[in-house]
């Protein structure tokens, strides 16, 4: 009978009162330690790239580009991939890069499942639509 109903509708009764939030995230083997320090470090230098640059430049537009990648290419295996990703760089390409983000591409940076996750899309967001709202001189 289990094998017929749908998982989402497995995990909504087995919680408490009915509901029962979990993350796609669980659904893969975590990273392991020679991947999750390079991601790390390579998270560490589009840091220092998006943040103490002064002006836009082609490095710039990589990191954005790399980011939107493993968002469209991985889809839910992004989530992992993404764990270790400072809330500043997103929130230092939205800045330099306003016209590039969409609202989806930001819901797809971080992890929903997570107060923190939570807490960073929605600064994010509000940044992204404060900037598209900000006149051009």
């Amino acid at each position: 009978m289990e094998d017929l109903v749908p998982a989402k509708l497995l995990q909504l009764e087995e919680g408490s009162l009915g509901i029962k939030v979990t993350s796609s995230a669980s659904q893969y083997p975590p990273l392991q330690e020679p991947l999750l320090s390079a991601l790390k470090s390579v998270f560490n230098a589009f840091s220092v790239i998006a943040e103490h640059t002064s002006y836009v430049s082609h490095h710039t537009y990589f990191v954005f580009k790399f980011l939107e990648l493993i968002v469209t290419c991985g889809g839910d295996m992004a989530r992992p991939l993404l764990q270790g990703m400072p809330n500043t760089l997103v929130r230092s390409l939205v800045r330099a890069l306003p016209d590039m983000f969409t609202t989806d591409l930001v819901l797809r940076l971080y992890d929903l499942s997570s107060a923190a996750g939570r807490k960073a899309t929605a600064s994010d967001l509000c940044l992204l639509r404060n900037m598209a709202l900000k006149p051009t001189i």
